[in-house]
């Protein structure tokens, strides 16, 4: 065989493989099917009685970050959560989950990313 042809054999073999690895798509939907699948294995949450809204979602290469809104269905009550998802294969799964970007915090509540224990902070700092 020619070089010509051994190129373009191993061109067409390098496309082959690469559309063979299947990848999670960067979209909404994509990232709503990982956080249901997350939310499915969690126990005592009844998704059933809840609504889940995603408002935003971010791609940051094999990473995404998903700001999501919870509400009671008939009823009243919300709850904003930030999700970082991972990259899996075909999928994406939850990494961690947190208080959503806008959530306030009440007057004098220590900064939710410290590691100093509560009882460490200053007085005037503790809850």
């Amino acid at each position: 065989m020619d070089a010509p042809r051994k190129l373009l054999v191993l061109v067409l073999a390098g496309l082959c493989v690469a559309a063979c690895q299947k990848q999670a798509p960067e979209s909404k939907a994509a990232v709503e099917a990982g956080l249901r699948a997350y939310l499915a294995g969690r126990p005592g949450l009844a998704m059933d009685k809840m609504e889940m809204e995603i408002k935003d979602v971010q791609f940051k290469g094999e990473t995404a970050e998903a700001d999501v809104v919870f509400r009671v269905k008939d009823g009243e009550g919300e709850m904003a959560m930030r999700y970082t998802l991972r990259r899996q294969g075909a999928q994406w799964v939850v990494e961690k989950s947190g208080a959503g970007a806008d959530a306030d915090l009440p007057p004098g509540h220590p900064p939710t990313n410290s590691s100093t224990p509560p009882e460490k902070l200053p007085r005037s700092r503790q809850p």
